[in-house]
């Protein structure tokens, strides 16, 4: 169902919002030009992924410290691409905490929403599509954004946890 309505939406979109359509063709125009020019909005998030990756490589099990992220990225980011501007975030939850706390970190991130979709199988109650749409929406947005970083989502994603996971046995109710 979600493979014909995702596309079906895309193509509604793209066929009648002129700023949907210039937008992904900018898109599709800037990494095209990555190596011209980096500093655009989707070169920019290419080569942040790209630096991070290099650093995960370097530090996978443990990562490079909380607080020791910036500093490694601009290292990697001056042999690597000069001309692009320096980062404290990558625009990606996931690469962030592979970088910060490696494999470790990452594997414990994961089993929170782990633990969250679990209770979606384990109940059958009204709130249960809930208990699965919430885990599921905050691992897509991670994708593109570090949206537990931010004290607004993060306290969503808390409020929205408390209410969603309080008291859950696991039982079938």
């Amino acid at each position: 169902m979600i493979l014909i309505v995702l596309p079906t939406i895309f193509f509604i979109a793209y066929s009648s919002s002129t700023l949907f359509n210039t937008r992904i063709h900018e898109g599709l125009n800037d990494i095209h030009m990555i190596d011209k020019n980096p500093n655009t909005s989707v070169g920019l998030r290419m080569t942040f992924a790209m630096n991070t990756l290099q650093i995960i490589k370097t530090n996978p099990i443990f990562g490079v410290g909380t607080g020791d992220f910036p500093n490694e990225y601009e290292k990697v980011n001056m042999k690597r691409s000069p001309s692009a501007l320096p980062t404290v975030n990558p625009h990606n939850m996931y690469l962030l905490v592979l970088a910060q706390t490696g494999i470790v970190g990452l594997l414990l991130l994961l089993s929170i929403f782990y633990i969250q979709i679990q209770s979606f199988f384990k109940s059958n109650d009204s709130l249960a599509p809930l208990r699965l749409a919430l885990p599921l929406l905050f691992l897509t947005i991670m994708l593109s954004d570090s949206y537990l970083l931010g004290h607004h989502t993060a306290l969503l994603f808390v409020y929205f946890s408390a209410i969603l996971y309080k008291d859950f046995s696991g039982e079938k109710v």
